[in-house]
């Protein structure tokens, strides 16, 4: 069991990364503004679309390229955040492999009905370790960022 404890280190140690990658590169604060700005756009495209005139056309083509060229910057960001993590992770996974192999972390009787659940390798582990986590880190990231910003106001 030592070995599922050691790996479920690893996997948030992976994570924690992981996730300092991510805020140098990617400003979710940033991109949660402009998904708000792009849907308000849409919705301005659509009752522009809606008038039916020329010049309305031609203001919706002038923001629909707006949204192109923003839209382009982030994808770019967020390009460079899928390489530099895949420079990382492939290497990790591949030294994982070299340790666990095949190892069996959990063997369970769900494998007479259900064979995939029936033994759980490193990387079902890693990947289940790793979700669970996952989903912990970006709550309490949200409950630290909502506080830290109710507190930056409250001092303004």
């Amino acid at each position: 069991m030592y070995k599922g404890i050691i790996l479920g280190l690893v996997a948030l140690a992976i994570l924690v990364i992981l996730n300092l990658v991510q805020s140098k590169f990617i400003n979710r604060k940033e991109q949660q503004l402009m998904q708000k700005k792009m849907r308000e756009r849409q919705n301005e495209i659509k009752e522009l679309m809606k008038e039916g005139s020329e010049e309305s056309k031609k203001k919706a083509q002038k923001i629909q390229a707006e949204m192109l060229e923003e839209s382009s910057k982030m994808m770019s960001k967020t390009l460079k955040y899928f390489i530099v993590v895949s420079i990382i992770i492939i290497p990790l996974f591949a030294l994982i492999n070299k340790f666990y192999g095949n190892v069996v972390l959990i063997n369970t009787e769900l494998g007479r009905f259900i064979p995939l659940l029936g033994a759980i390798t490193w990387f079902w582990w890693y990947i289940l370790v790793a979700l669970i986590a996952g989903s912990l880190v970006t709550n309490m990231g949200a409950l630290w960022s909502e506080r830290y910003d109710k507190s930056k106001s409250e001092k303004a």
